[in-house]
């Protein structure tokens, strides 16, 4: 993808109108954009843009194992409101979530020992709307995960319980300021961004009732892939 943007920056595609042309064909057949987006004049802003300025990201998905209507084509769901959320904050623009949760900074520690757990369950809790906090891995001696609020009636500390998958005891943390919370999960913990449960990207974010067994049964078997067609069947 680096490679892939460097060519595009680079002077001999975006001085060059045929190559310009070229471009933004091969990009009305691969990409859906939005009415009345112009592909050439954001080519034409990004003349002074180089290659190393660009970042790379994933958006926040709800499965990564869904299927069409038709149930002939592998799609990837998301979540419009986590993706705008998530978008704005890539962008610098304050949240304005009207439930809260865009004023609350969350620390994840992991105390676990599934690798990446911590950093999985932060981004999908920053995608739905709160503060990316801390993230970390230190053993804990409890069995249950637990989330820490400056006060155990706190109702950011409750939205945050129920956001994970619910089941979570709250404890008080006196250290802790009234905007910030700490969720310390552990082997046992099987909500939001569990990977041993969801893979890297999480499961459904809502989704806090099916069982491992029950998902894997819904899972169609996948047809053949083909690229045969004039529209995009599988877009990455």
């Amino acid at each position: 993808m680096a490679s892939l943007a460097q060519k595009i920056l680079s002077t001999q595609t975006l001085t060059d109108p045929t190559k310009l042309n070229e471009l933004e064909n091969a990009v009305s057949r691969s990409v859906v954009i939005d009415d009345g987006w112009d592909v050439l004049k954001l080519a034409e802003q990004l003349k002074d843009l180089s290659g190393g300025d660009v970042k790379f990201t994933t958006i926040p998905v709800v499965t990564d194992q869904g299927w069409s209507d038709d149930g002939t084509q592998s799609v990837v769901e998301v979540d419009p409101k986590q993706v705008r959320t998530f978008v704005a904050r890539q962008l610098g623009i304050k949240s304005t979530d009207s439930d809260g949760r865009g004023a609350i900074t969350v620390d994840v520690v992991n105390a676990g020992t599934v690798d990446g757990l911590a950093a999985n369950v932060s981004g999908l809790l920053t995608a739905k709307g709160y503060q990316e906090g801390e993230t970390s891995s230190r053993p804990m001696n409890e069995f249950d995960s637990i989330v820490f609020a400056r006060n155990k009636d706190s109702d950011a500390a409750k939205q945050l319980v129920t956001d994970l998958g619910g089941g979570i005891e709250i404890r008080e943390d006196s250290s802790l300021p009234g905007d910030k919370l700490r969720a310390v999960l552990t082997n046992t913990y099987s909500g939001l961004g569990a990977i041993w449960n969801t893979g890297s990207q999480g499961e459904n974010a809502n989704d806090t009732s099916s069982s491992t067994s029950a998902k894997k049964s819904e899972v169609k078997a996948a047809p053949a892939i083909r690229a045969d067609t004039d529209g995009p069947v599988c877009v990455n």
